[in-house]
């Protein structure tokens, strides 16, 4: 059947027919929502899936451990399949993740087994009531994930990182973020985005704060990076938009810079250590760029894990971040949040039209952080800010910190959303 209606339909009349009825599922989204919060609420256990993707974008593990406590959620985490970088790629990460969780002794399982090369039916086997996502695109993860499979369940996304782009469409109106029960954003700001842009104008949407604050407020005695010597500790995390030049991404310095932060390494061997963060889908990019292929990528992740002066981090950061003392990066998903440790940052540009690339949010943000486009302003931030500790920039930097990015408790303001929801504090 759709063969024969994309070999006699026109593709813009197909395209102009999909709109329509994905604005009929957001427009009879909150009706369904309805009635799956009546079915839930006749229950006694709630169950609580978290689809889990990459280790970078999981910022659910403060909420995950508040409803293992809770007397009436059981919450497990599903390790769902990455799909857009091949199999190989997919297996890889899905073991990377479950290894994350299982020693912490999470209930936690793999959505795809190999022996048998079945994918896990959510639905049939599991049967939650509420989803939280990690990760909003389409393509990501396997379509049997994807959120148009579970229109009938509560599904809630908190983002990954802060949104800071011009492209408010994707960040704030995908069909995803309209057809999710709630939405909880950072801000306020990125709530009036929602309001503005959304085609649902934002009325799933919550101001909860930004997840990974729990981690940082909570979990600083419990660190478990532990520097070696007495040496300053700086990050550098590249972007991965190598190939997109546009004004709406191409952020990334790496082509440019990724000798460049190797002599830097070694020219200040005996007083800094570095960690090399890159995003975690510059490694395969770099695979199929032209100039650097699988070989010479392995190669130059190898260089920055066995010196005795680097490292390479491609899991969680947290304990990176409280113990570093300075980050130097082009991923804007980690600016904002570098701002809860209140150590300096500099953003590595190419041109003068970073400006245009960020939206209300981002050029607030952007404000408060050094920026560099030649290599000698990299080195006056190390020589200055970083080893002098002159930095000018703290007070104004702290001062955003704590009257636009402060919220305390969220994983709390997001459990007793839910449970006010539910009903639950009526118990």
């Amino acid at each position: 059947m759709k063969a024969i209606i994309k070999r006699y339909i026109p593709p813009i009349i197909l395209n102009y027919l999909r709109e329509l009825y994905i604005r009929y599922l957001i427009y009879t989204q909150p009706r369904r929502h309805r009635k799956a919060l009546k079915r839930l609420q006749r229950k006694d256990k709630i169950k609580v899936a978290f689809f889990a993707t990459h280790s970078s974008v999981w910022k659910y593990d403060y909420l995950y451990r508040l409803m293992v406590k809770h007397s009436r959620f059981e919450p497990i985490i599903i390790v769902c399949p990455v799909v857009n970088y091949g199999m190989e790629n997919m297996l890889q990460e899905m073991d990377q993740r479950y290894n994350m969780f299982h020693p912490r002794k999470y209930n936690v399982i793999r959505s795809y087994n190999v022996d048998t090369q079945e994918y896990l039916d959510v639905k049939t086997e599991i049967n939650p009531d509420i989803i939280f996502y990690t990760n909003p695109y389409k393509g990501v993860i396997d379509d049997r994930y994807y959120i148009s499979k579970f229109l009938d369940k509560l599904t809630c996304y908190a983002p990954y990182g802060y949104a800071m782009s011009n492209n408010e469409n994707v960040l704030f109106n995908l069909p995803f973020h309209n057809l999710l029960w709630k939405v909880f954003y950072e801000t306020d700001i990125h709530k009036e985005l929602a309001q503005q842009y959304a085609i649902n104008a934002g009325v799933n949407v919550v101001t909860s704060g930004y997840l990974l604050f729990d981690e940082f407020n909570f979990h600083k005695q419990q660190c478990k990076y532990i520097k070696s010597s007495n040496k300053k500790i700086i990050i550098w995390a590249p972007h991965h938009t190598i190939e997109d030049n546009s004004n709406t991404y191409g952020y990334s310095c790496f082509l440019e810079y990724s000798e460049i932060f190797i002599n830097l390494r070694d020219e200040y061997k005996d007083i800094i250590y570095w960690i090399f963060k890159p995003h975690p889908i510059l490694r395969e990019k770099l695979y199929k760029h032209p100039l650097w292929g699988k070989t010479k990528t392995e190669q130059y992740y190898n260089n920055w894990n066995d010196s005795d002066y680097s490292e390479i981090n491609e899991g969680d950061y947290t304990d990176i971040f409280l113990k570093s003392d300075a980050m130097i990066l082009d991923s804007i998903s980690f600016v904002a949040e570098y701002f809860y440790t209140k150590k300096p940052l500099l953003f590595t540009t190419k041109d003068e039209t970073i400006l245009n690339k960020f939206n209300r949010f981002g050029k607030e943000v952007f404000k408060h952080i050094y920026k560099s486009r030649k290599v000698e302003e990299i080195k006056e931030f190390i020589d200055n800010v970083v080893l002098r500790s002159q930095d000018p920039l703290y007070e104004n930097r702290n001062q955003f910190y704590e009257n636009v990015l402060f919220k305390k408790n969220v994983s709390k303001n997001i459990l007793n959303i839910l449970e006010i929801e539910i009903g639950l504090n009526n118990n």
